[in-house]
């Protein structure tokens, strides 16, 4: 198993003002203005509508206001003024400005960071059904961070978040099941819920899978599949899977043999910090003539020009 699959991975990305706007008073004619205003990048016209019912108390507004200021969106960035306008809607109860709290604090932006008041604020909005919020409290009880270490409550809150499809709870899921942490050990479960969060685009439930095809583990061998979930993270940019693509194009297994794209791929785990990919790297490096080594780095520099996608 790769130990890739003992990760837990924090999901830190704010909520964008779309979503914010589709709680509380999304249906009301201002909200509705500045969520058409945000989306054309218009964000003057954004803070003239939402500032007056801001200043009035109303939440939906505060966030806003709070989002435009964490941005820097028609005004200048200030992430100590973006706190105080996310607490004053977060304290009326929208659990999207809960959640950017949470994620303040986890972070230290603005604030000094603060684990137990991040878990505080990603309890009030996973208590009330938010996905993120219910995965950041899992990964939190997970890691002991602000809160006990409790691998079962870590598992509760990831079932709830998983619940909802949150692809980052079905991976963390799957590995609790896999290595029996805070559930017990359960290989068919974990492989399931391993599989649905590849298929849905999880860069390391998809590196996973492929380990899986290629050693064997839990399935059948097949290094065409392992090829299929290797390339499928790699464009992802995961620097694991790329190293990986590139070992089995130099070996021929599952694809034809392909020194040139062996190298392509080596160079851009190795860019990425691969200590394992740049040792490959060079193996190949020292094989090669001139003119191969040119190519392999040109067809690495195209693939990172097209953010890892369809270079092969």
């Amino acid at each position: 198993m790769s130990k890739n699959i003992m990760r837990n991975h924090l999901f830190k990305l704010l909520i964008v003002i779309c979503t914010m706007l589709s709680y509380g008073h999304a249906s009301s004619t201002p909200a509705q203005d500045t969520h058409s205003a945000y989306l054309q990048g218009d964000y003057a016209k954004v803070l003239k509508i939402s500032r007056p019912f801001a200043d009035k108390g109303e939440q939906w507004a505060q966030y806003v206001i709070a989002t435009c200021y964490f941005n820097g969106h028609g005004v200048v960035q200030d992430y100590a003024e973006a706190v105080k306008w996310y607490q004053l809607s977060a304290k009326q109860g929208n659990i999207d400005a809960q959640w950017n709290l949470g994620v303040i604090y986890d972070s230290g932006l603005g604030v000094a960071k603060d684990y137990k008041e991040s878990v505080r604020w990603y309890r009030q909005a996973a208590e009330m059904g938010h996905s993120n919020a219910q995965f950041n409290l899992a990964v939190k009880y997970a890691n002991g961070e602000g809160v006990p270490q409790d691998h079962s409550e870590a598992v509760k809150w990831y079932k709830l978040s998983a619940a909802q499809d949150n692809i980052n709870a079905v991976y963390n899921l799957s590995v609790n099941y896999y290595i029996g942490r805070g559930v017990d050990k359960n290989i068919p479960e974990g492989y399931k819920l391993m599989r649905k969060a590849a298929e849905q685009g999880n860069q390391f439930a998809q590196y996973n899978i492929g380990s899986m095809y290629l050693a064997g583990d839990f399935v059948e061998k097949d290094y065409s599949s392992a090829i299929k979930w290797f390339r499928l993270s790699s464009e992802q940019g995961y620097s694991k899977a790329q190293m990986d693509l590139g070992v089995m194009y130099a070996k021929g297994q599952g694809v034809a043999k392909d020194f040139v794209k062996a190298y392509k791929w080596l160079v851009l785990s190795a860019n990425q910090g691969n200590e394992l990919a740049a040792t490959n790297r060079d193996v190949l490096t020292r094989a090669f003539t001139l003119e191969q080594v040119q190519e392999g780095q040109n067809l690495a520099k195209e693939c990172l020009a097209k953010k890892y996608k369809n270079c092969d």
